[in-house]
């Protein structure tokens, strides 16, 4: 099967990829998918289908593939459903690059779009994978200050309110950002979230140029298209995709965020920042700085271990639940 020449987008989360995704979505000749989470989540799955020769077995892992909610929310009909299935189980050598192309492609002819891309930030860690699966795949890395990163965190349910986390996550963002930058050369571009909100033509007309894509007006206007790339209602807070570029929304730590905190992540992370062009105020340590990292810390490791807690016993309520619908079952009859 021939693949495409796909566009992935990467970044850490709230770094501004939905935002990227939304506007070359709006693009005439490509289809950016929801986010996928195929090498985060299911490329096991994947990794059976290559392996399992036998149709039957094939196509129950397709099914439980394209049954995941991030599949689900494509809404293939069954007519495309079916397309899917007969192009992948008439496949000989079925393999991460061949599944997406087949289900990614179709969701592209679905939309009228020659092309795909895919939108997921934790595929990040996974870019030799996905270069290994599509050698000719166009990686776009969206980079934010981790500051301002740091504070649209707080607004989401699933991240923890720690600055000195997000600081060193970001740290290490850009340190294998740059190692990508120097193995996939031009097949790897990095833009700033900042570049986007302050000067929007350019950023797009250098992404159209990595993309070979032609540059088009109507990208600017996304808004208008309305071609959202989440689910506004499950997903709020990514409201701010949805709506006309502000470039207010950058900068914000000098306003919002406290003093100390700002400290803490120059401290993590000030050669990074310094590199990609961010002001920095030359923080340096001292007692009161010492204790609220402490302090910091102390936070992280409570919420971690919170969160574990929680999971384990959500683990346990979930087998006792089964065992009482079992026994339940096993009691019951139609006299």
């Amino acid at each position: 099967m021939e693949q495409q020449t796909p566009a992935f987008i990467v970044g850490l989360p709230r770094s501004g990829t939905t935002l990227v995704s939304v506007i070359l979505n709006a693009h005439s000749q490509l289809a950016i998918s929801p986010e996928t989470h195929y090498f985060t989540k299911y490329r096991h799955v994947g990794e059976q289908l290559a392996k399992t020769p036998n149709v039957d077995l094939r196509t129950e892992l397709l099914g439980k593939l394209l049954k995941t909610p991030e599949f689900a929310a494509m809404g293939f009909s069954k007519e495309e459903m079916w397309g899917i299935y007969d192009l992948l189980l008439r496949e000989k050598h079925v393999c991460h690059g061949v599944i997406l192309s087949t289900i990614l492609g179709q969701y592209a002819r679905k939309h009228g779009k020659q092309r795909w891309g895919e939108k997921t930030p934790g595929h990040f860690r996974y870019v030799p994978l996905i270069k290994g699966a599509f050698p000719d795949a166009k990686v776009i890395s969206v980079i934010r200050d981790p500051r301002d990163v740091s504070l649209s965190l707080r607004k989401v349910p699933w991240s923890s309110n720690n600055v000195l986390h997000h600081a060193w996550h970001w740290r290490q963002y850009v340190r294998l950002s740059q190692r990508y930058r120097t193995w996939y050369e031009d097949d790897y571009l990095e833009i700033k979230y900042e570049d986007l909100l302050s000067d929007p033509r350019t950023t797009l007309e250098e992404l159209c140029d990595f993309l070979h894509l032609p540059f088009e007006p109507q990208m600017l206007s996304f808004y208008e298209k309305r071609a959202l790339t989440f689910d506004l209602e499950r997903e709020p807070w990514k409201r701010k995709a949805s709506q006309p570029l502000d470039p207010t929304n950058m900068m914000k730590w000098v306003r919002e965020m406290p003093p100390k905190e700002v400290k803490v992540a120059e401290l993590l992370a000030s050669r990074e920042l310094k590199a990609k062009g961010y002001p920095v105020k030359g923080a340096h340590w001292d007692a009161r700085l010492m204790l609220r990292v402490c302090s910091i810390v102390l936070s992280g490791l409570g919420w971690s271990l919170r969160k574990k807690t929680a999971k384990r016993w959500a683990s346990i309520m979930s087998v006792c639940g089964k065992r009482t619908t079992g026994s339940r079952m096993e009691g019951y009859s139609d006299s």
